[in-house]
């Protein structure tokens, strides 16, 4: 089945060459590895545009998450001041907890008083930080077909926990997830939608984050992410650092990469190379990648 691209209100195009590394991202999501071990890609490409979002869409289509329907016991154990996201049928709020009104059934957030009839799914971020307001849950389109995410869209909308990180220019890759992307071309989702992220300005909630590849930047970077996807050279600069299980380097053979390749040497030196085909993923024609594992 053809995948198609739409940008800037033009027409949908057939892209196949996105095909290959969405499929790279639900390799990686179902990969098993020891625990303590570090999977490192680093995957040359002609032009790198998209193919951090499609890696990390990838993953979101296939990671599972297991979400469970909120009951008004639950609020009860709430704190004020944790950062609360709920999902109704067709919207997520996301802002602080102030309380939770037992007689009539209402939990206050952000001083609006909200039903617990009318709460589909909650989730907490216990540190209390990350973007407030709401926002209509987007119509899920053909690229959700017969993934995990078809039929828990409306309780994954309300995740507030980072599972995938992006590290890069920030500017660019905002820019990046206003595309959409479907098997349709009349059936389409964002990419920022799939791969929320509370950097967007559409955004309540987040699966993931994106981190401004600048060495101030390093705090922001979220130590619960699974998947650190490292966009460019600026970026990967931080591959010593970053510990996370799966680490995807993305760079394009326009960029200076000596110093890179250097790094990059160096970690292999102490790990285990891992075989082209480990991912049952083969790179298409003009992508290049390197494999290998290292100890966490």
């Amino acid at each position: 089945m053809p995948l198609y691209m739409k940008q800037n209100g033009g027409p949908a195009v057939e892209a196949a060459w996105a095909d290959s590394f969405l499929l790279l991202g639900r390799q990686l999501a179902k990969h098993q590895t020891d625990p303590q071990s570090q999977v490192i890609l680093v995957v040359t490409v002609p032009l790198r545009d998209y193919a951090a979002w499609l890696i990390g869409v990838g993953w979101r289509l296939s990671k599972r998450r297991e979400y469970a329907s909120i009951s008004a016991s639950s609020f009860k154990l709430l704190r004020p001041g944790n950062l609360i996201a709920l999902a109704t049928g067709n919207r997520v709020r996301c802002g602080i907890f102030h309380g939770w009104d037992e007689n009539k059934k209402r939990i206050n957030i952000d001083g609006i008083h909200l039903s617990i009839d009318s709460v589909l799914y909650a989730n907490i971020r216990e540190n209390g930080i990350g973007s407030t307001g709401y926002r209509d849950i987007p119509r899920p389109a053909s690229i959700l077909a017969g993934t995990w995410l078809e039929g828990s869209w409306i309780a994954a909308n309300a995740e507030v926990d980072h599972d995938v990180a992006i590290v890069g220019v920030k500017r660019s890759l905002l820019a990046e997830s206003e595309t959409l992307i479907g098997l349709a071309p009349d059936s389409m989702n964002a990419l920022g939608d799939i791969l929320t992220v509370p950097e967007s300005t559409s955004a309540t909630s987040w699966c993931a984050t994106i981190v401004p590849s600048t060495d101030g930047g390093r705090s922001d970077l979220d130590a619960g992410a699974s998947l650190v996807i490292l966009d460019g050279t600026s970026a990967a600069r931080w591959l010593r650092t970053v510990e996370s299980q799966f680490i995807v380097c993305v760079v394009d053979r326009s960029q200076d990469h000596e110093s890179f390749d250097e790094s990059v040497l160096r970690i292999r030196a102490g790990g285990v190379p891992l075989e082209n085909g480990f991912l049952d993923w083969t790179p298409p024609p003009g992508i290049e990648v390197l494999g290998f594992e290292v100890p966490l």
